[in-house]
Order: C-alpha cells, then sequence, then structure tokens
C-alpha cells in the first residue's frame, strides 16, 4: 500500500504481514496502518480510499455506534 499527497504525489509504502484472514480484514488493516502513519505528519485533512463498499459501511457505522471490532474502533479513533 501507499500514501499519497493532494497532488497524487507517492509519500510513502508500506506493508504487513498477516496470518490467516480475509479480505474484508486486510482492507481494514490497511487503513488502519494508513491512517497511524499520516498521524503527527501535519496533514490536516486526508482521504481514505478503498473499492470495499462493505469496509465502507463497517467505518459509517462505527460513528452512529460502538463497533464491536477492535479494528474499526481504532480506524475512527483515528479519524
Amino acid at each position: 500500500r501507499f500514501l499519497r499527497d493532494h497532488n497524487k504525489n507517492w509519500i510513502l509504502g508500506f506493508n504487513r504481514r498477516l496470518e490467516s484472514c480475509s479480505v474484508f480484514e486486510v482492507e481494514l488493516w490497511d487503513i488502519l496502518d494508513g491512517v497511524a502513519l499520516v498521524q503527527g505528519r501535519q496533514h490536516d485533512r486526508i482521504l481514505v480510499q478503498t473499492d470495499n463498499m462493505e469496509v465502507i459501511r463497517a467505518i459509517k457505522k462505527a460513528w452512529l455506534k460502538r463497533s464491536n471490532s477492535t479494528i474499526i474502533r481504532r480506524i475512527t479513533q483515528l479519524l
């Protein structure tokens, strides 16, 4: 995965080794890692992009109601 600035220029790349997990979980880990990496880098706003609607719905839902997923809770805390 990678992070880009507002002009779509490459900032940095990253990866994480995950054992057996679902595509849903992989997407969540990618978002969590990316959001965590931009923390403290003096960015006022970030845009998170994914093509996984299930992940988008889960994160949006977590804003209204506490999620049972630790990963989703961590994402919403950082956003």
